[in-house]
C-alpha cells in the first residue's frame, strides 16, 4: 500500500471528503513526489495544498516543492526530539542520522542547483 493510500484513508476517517483528496502515488522519493504533485496540480486550482511529513523532513520537502512552484501549507506528522540519557541511546543516534541525512539532502539540492542539474 502506498503512503498516499494510507494517509488518504486516515484523512477520510478524520472527516475529510475523499473528493477533496488528490493523492500522488507514483513517486519513490521526495523529489519525485514534488515533481509528480506539481503535474497533478497543473490544471487545478485547489483551495489549499497540505504537505504532511515528518518534522525533521519538512524543510527539505518544502524546498523541493517550491522548486516545482508548489507552495503547500506545512504540517508536521511528528515531533521528534532527543531523549536525555546518561548512556548513548540508539534512538538518539537514529535521530542524529536522520538529521544529518536531511542536511546532506539540502546541501545536495543546492549543489545540483549550482551545477544546473535540478
Amino acid at each position: 500500500m502506498t503512503e498516499a493510500h494510507v494517509y488518504g484513508e486516515m484523512l477520510v476517517r478524520l472527516g475529510v471528503a475523499a473528493s477533496d483528496l488528490l493523492p500522488e502515488s507514483r513517486s519513490n522519493n521526495t523529489w519525485q513526489n514534488a515533481r509528480f504533485s506539481s503535474e497533478l496540480l497543473q490544471h487545478r486550482d485547489p483551495s489549499g495544498i497540505w504537505l504532511v511529513t515528518s518534522g525533521v523532513h519538512l524543510r527539505r520537502s518544502l524546498m523541493y516543492f517550491s522548486h516545482f512552484a508548489v507552495t503547500p501549507k506545512a504540517v508536521r506528522a511528528d515531533y521528534l526530539a532527543p531523549r536525555m540519557s546518561v548512556i548513548p541511546s540508539a534512538y538518539n543516534f537514529t535521530l542524529a542520522d536522520v538529521a544529518l541525512a536531511e542536511q546532506f539532502g539540502i546541501a545536495r539540492y543546492h549543489l545540483y542547483k549550482l551545477l544546473g542539474v535540478n
